[in-house]
This record gives C-alpha cells, sequence and structure tokens, in this order.
C-alpha cells in the first residue's frame, strides 16, 4: 500500500493551484489518507524493527559458538576446517536442580550409583556455576564448553564414562576461568574424569582441548580397559591432596591402567601429589602407553617413586617439544631441591623411547633409575632409545639430564642414552686427591695450593734472641712462609763523646757499637780542635796578631821603615851597583 501511495504522488507533479478544481478536494483528502497511511506504515516498520531485534537478542541468547581448540595453533589433524562449533544446550542449577535448556533433570535415585545426573548425546555449555552430590554419567558423544564456570561435585569423579558402549567426551573452554573440581571439605574417594570403569572393555575416549581438571582429592583423569585421553591444552593441576582414599593416591595428575593410552600434545600437569607413586603421570602396566609430544609436566610430587612420571611398566614415547622438569619425591610439605629431584623414575630395564627429534630449545627431561648407577669405571644404566629407524642425535642426548648427582648423560656406541656414573664432588689437598661424593673413590691429582693453614703471629727480636714475621704453616705438609728476624741491638741515634774517640749506646743493654777514635780537624780561630764524626773538641782556638799602618797617600807614597825586607834589598842593590862601577874605573886605568 505504502509503495501504491508513493507511486500516485510522483505521477502528478503539477503544483495543488495548477491542478483543476474537481482534483483539489480530493487532493486535499487523498493527501490525508498519504499521511495517515505513511503513519501507519511508519508504525508497521517500527513494529518490525522492534520484533526483529527482540527475536534476535533472544535467539543470540541461546546460541553458544566458537572454536573448540586454539585454532592455527591445534595440531589436530581433525580439525583442518577450523570451523565454529554451535553448543546447542545450556545447563544451569535451578532450586538445586540441574537444568537443560531450563528444564528441570531428574536426578538418579539409585543411592548404589556414583552419579546424579546423565547427559546424552550432543553439544552442551554452562550458563553458570553446577554444584552436585554426585558426578555426570555421559551417556554418548558429549562436547562440553564450561564457559568459564565450574562443574564442582562433592562424591567420586565429576564426569564418568563407565557405559558399555564407546563415547567420546570432549571438554573445552572459551573463556578460561571453567573447572571441574570437588568441593573441600569432601571426604570421598573424588577425582576428575574417570574412563573405562571396573570390567568395562570399551574404547572410551576423552579429549581436552581446555580448561582446567583441578582440585580432586584423587586423580584428575584415571583411565582403564582401552580408554584413551587426549590432551591439546588446558591444566591438570592440584589433584590428589587431602584424600581419604583407602588404597592411596597413584598418579595424582593422570593414571594410566591396563590397556589405556594417554596422549599428551600440549597443556600443563603440574602441582599435583600422589602419596604412592606418579605424581604428574603413573604408567601402571604394560599394556599401557604414555605419548608426549609436547607441553610440560612440572612442580609435581610423590611420596613414592616418579614425582613427574612414574613408568611402572608399559610405554612411554617422546618427541618435540616438551618439559618434564622440577618434580620431586617427598612428602606434601616439601620442596624441589637438587637432593630430591625425581622427574621420569624408571624402573629396570625401563626406557624412554625417541620417536622423533626433540624439537624445542628448553625441552629437558630429567631422569632416575631404579637401577643404581654403579661406582665403577664407565658402569652405566640404559635410559633412553630411538624408534625405529631414528638415530638419537647429540642434540636429543643435550634434553636429558640426570635427577641424581655423580651421572651424566653419555651417547654410546649402539646409539642408545645412558647415565653413567663420573666422579665428582670432594676436594683435593696438598697430601691427597679429590673423594667422590658418590662413591667414595678417590680421582684426579692433589693440589699442592690448597693447605691446611695454622696462623702464627709476628714475634719482635732482642738484643740477644732471634725473632720472626706473622706466617702460616700447614697441618698437613711441611709448608710454611716462616721469615726471621734477627737478633739486634737498639740503638739510639746520638754519640757518646770519649776522650779518645766516640760510640753508641743500646737503649736496652747498654752495649757499644761503632766505637772509633776521634777524626781531628785542626784549630782554627774560630774553634779548637773539633772531631768531625761526634763534635768533641780539646784545646783551644788559634791567637789573632793586629799590625800598625798609616794611612796612604796618592802624593805622598810611605817611606820604608828601617828593618823593613823591602828597604834591605833596595840597599843591597845599591851596594852591588857600587861595585861595578868601582871595578869598571879600575880596568881603565
Amino acid at each position: 500500500m505504502c509503495t501504491s501511495v508513493f507511486a500516485w504522488a510522483k505521477t502528478d507533479t503539477r503544483a495543488p493551484l495548477e491542478r483543476p478544481r474537481y482534483l483539489r478536494g480530493a487532493y486535499i483528502m487523498n493527501h490525508k489518507k498519504l499521511l495517515l497511511t505513511l503513519t501507519l506504515c511508519l508504525c508497521a516498520l517500527l513494529c518490525m524493527v522492534v520484533t526483529a531485534s527482540a527475536s534476535e537478542v533472544q535467539e543470540h541468547s541461546q546460541v553458544h559458538s566458537h572454536l573448540i581448540c586454539e585454532g592455527t595453533a591445534c595440531t589436530d589433524p581433525a580439525h583442518a576446517s577450523h570451523s565454529d562449533v554451535t553448543f546447542e544446550k545450556a545447563i544451569t542449577m535451578a532450586d538445586n536442580v540441574l537444568c537443560i535448556d531450563g528444564v528441570k533433570q531428574t536426578p538418579n535415585s539409585n543411592s548404589s550409583d556414583n552419579y546424579e545426573y546423565t547427559l546424552s548425546e550432543g553439544t552442551y555449555y554452562l550458563d553458570g556455576e553446577i554444584t552436585l552430590d554426585k558426578g555426570i554419567w555421559i551417556q554418548g558423544n558429549v562436547t562440553l564448553c564450561l564457559n568459564g564456570h565450574k562443574i564442582t561435585c562433592d562424591k567420586f569423579y565429576v564426569i564418568q564414562m563407565l557405559a558399555n558402549s564407546r563415547v567420546t567426551f570432549t571438554l573445552c573452554d572459551c573463556i578460561g576461568t571453567g573447572a571441574i573440581t570437588h568441593t573441600a571439605n569432601s571426604t570421598s574417594n573424588a577425582g576428575g574424569v574417570i574412563l573405562g570403569g571396573s570390567g568395562a572393555n570399551i574404547d572410551h575416549s576423552f579429549i581436552m582441548y581446555n580448561g582446567c581438571i583441578t582440585e580432586n582429592k584423587i586423580s584428575g583423569v584415571y583411565l582403564q580397559n582401552k580408554a584413551s585421553f587426549t590432551m591439546y591444552g588446558g591444566s591438570i593441576t592440584q589433584n590428589g591432596y587431602n584424600n581419604t582414599y583407602r588404597y592411596g593416591v597413584y598418579g595424582g595428575g593422570v593414571y594410566v591402567h591396563t590397556d589405556a593410552t594417554f596422549t599428551m600434545y600440549g597443556g600443563n600437569i603440574t602441582g599435583n601429589y600422589a602419596d604412592t607413586n606418579g605424581g604428574g603421570v603413573h604408567v601402571v602396566s604394560e599394556t599401557a602407553n604414555f605419548t608426549m609430544y609436547g607441553g610440560s609436566i612440572t612442580g609435581n610430587h610423590t611420596a613414592g617413586s616418579g614425582g613427574g612420571v612414574n613408568v611402572n611398566a608399559g610405554t612411554m614415547i617422546v618427541r618435540g617439544d616438551i618439559n618434564i622438569s622440577g618434580n620431586w619425591k617427598g612428602t606434601e610439605q616439601s620442596s624441589a631441591s637438587n637432593d630430591n629431584a625425581n622427574n621420569v623414575y624408571l624402573p629396570t630395564n625401563s626406557t624412554i623411547t625417541i620417536e622423533k627429534a626433540l624439537t624445542g630449545e628448553n625441552s629437558r627431561i630429567g631422569v632416575t633409575t631404579a637401577t643404581p648407577v654403579a661406582t665403577t669405571k664407565d658402569a652405566s644404566v640404559k635410559i633412553a632409545a630411538g624408534k625405529g629407524t631414528y638415530v638419537i642425535t647429540d642434540k636429543d642426548k643435550g634434553h636429558f639430564t640426570p635427577d641424581t648427582g655423580y651421572c651424566e648423560v653419555q651417547k654410546k656406541d649402539d646409539g642408545a642414552l645412558y647415565l653413567t656414573h663420573v666422579h665428582s664432588g670432594g676436594e683435593a689437598t696438598c697430601t691427597a686427591a679429590a673423594k667422590c661424593g658418590g662413591c667414595g673413590q678417590q680421582y684426579g691429582n692433589t693440589n699442592l695450593n690448597n693447605h691446611a693453614l695454622v696462623h702464627h703471629e709476628a714475634k719482635a727480636p732482642t738484643c740477644t734472641a732471634v725473632g720472626w714475621e706473622a706466617y702460616d704453616t700447614c697441618s698437613r705438609c711441611t709448608y710454611t712462609t716462616y721469615r726471621e728476624i734477627p737478633a739486634a741491638h737498639t740503638y739510639g741515634e746520638t754519640w757518646v763523646k770519649g776522650q779518645d774517640g766516640h760510640w753508641k749506646v743500646c737503649e736496652v743493654c747498654q752495649n757499644r757499637s761503632e766505637v772509633e777514635p776521634h777524626n781531628w780537624r785542626d784549630a782554627t780561630t774560630s774553634a779548637p780542635k773539633t772531631c768531625t764524626v761526634c763534635g768533641a773538641t780539646t784545646g783551644t782556638k788559634l791567637s789573632t796578631h793586629y799590625y800598625y799602618s798609616p794611612a796612604k797617600t796618592e802624593d805622598t807614597p810611605a817611606s820604608p821603615k828601617a828593618g823593613d825586607p823591602g828597604v834591605l834589598l833596595y840597599a843591597g842593590l845599591a851596594l852591588a851597583s857600587l861595585t861595578g862601577l868601582a871595578c869598571t874605573a879600575k880596568k881603565r886605568h
């Protein structure tokens, strides 16, 4: 209708006053009808929009869709397309009763059964916290998204796959805070997920992509009778504590029983405890298999053997990027140290199979063997071998570390890896080689610089006895730093003066030193005879004579005095001259 009205209005392009009179009233009437029609159309559209929006909101609230894995990071070959999974059924609680899509479920009334509710085949997601007295029985192929919520149970296992027909349970969590757990005060043999059941021989399957299995009193995951558990992600943590299970706890994280298979591609198994064996993982029988392609097993511990993994029997296969370290053997209250490391425990004749290369740069596998490594030369215990035609490389060898001291990992001619005893520890001294802390045998050479030093204080010498500087001696050998200081007098700096000589005197015993005669210097008019060394004097200084000389002038030379040597000289010269003249005159005559 709206379309026809708009079309009519568009066809007549004349102004209203230009149209014929008979059409003006009709126009006005039609104009009113047009406004009414437009109003009704608008209301209808608004109603449609509101209705559609409400419908979409309602529909969206009932749809839970996402990947069950980590998308492109997923290593599961079955997830080639990685399309979203739609979780169709919402699980909630109302009046302490489990509800599926708002419909209350009928609890199991059989007191002999260890489950409270059942889940038939389908895809489910939690729409709130779930608290149960007993667990949930899986009766078909079930995919469950925890959606960030917890399923908390009080008794037995939270999730149970004990039917006589094969079922697969797939667990994921799109939020990251979801968990399968037990109440803190639970006193029953309460575990996380159990597959197989006693007496059943059905290959049930549990696939875990995300989520957390935590704080259960016994095993986080229990496998038996051809059951399989494939772990791609998530965590199994803090299980096996405060249990009252009369048989004790084997496999605080994962228990792998007869004919069961545990394959780990990723995720973490950490902080679990077993009061018997296998804090993280316990492989119990010859037909049980544990294959680790990725992930980490760290921080677990046990009171028995295998803080990380206990390969009681069966097969352990490794490859890829893995980490089994920081696990230990001890009580619940103890902590890891170099003295109680216990990562992978290998009973006698048990070994680890390396399927392909250990690719992670930080891959690490700690190993403890039930058979002690002998202390004789080249004694060793085999710990790992290649599978089929795969040849172990030195890089693979570098990822293995001994849990105990006095050993190292060696690759021998057969291509396998061995724990081999090496002497270490102890300390070489000046008289003995080091003693191995593991076997007590001496090894290496002595250390001539490692003495048992005894310190001696210094002693000053005397006038008659020698002294010494502070020094050290060795209590084991003849080493010494002794240095003697000869006996010596303590002479003063001042000379003692005698009549014939001088000397110095010891301040302690008055002994004389440097006794010498005086070294006299002649007297002068200013000083008497004096010793040049000690300053002693003798006699008197020389006297001084004075002569009178009259004043001279330039015009009147001074007359010579009688007795003056110059007058005598002049007189002699005059007499000789007169004599010569007389002789000359006589010859002439």
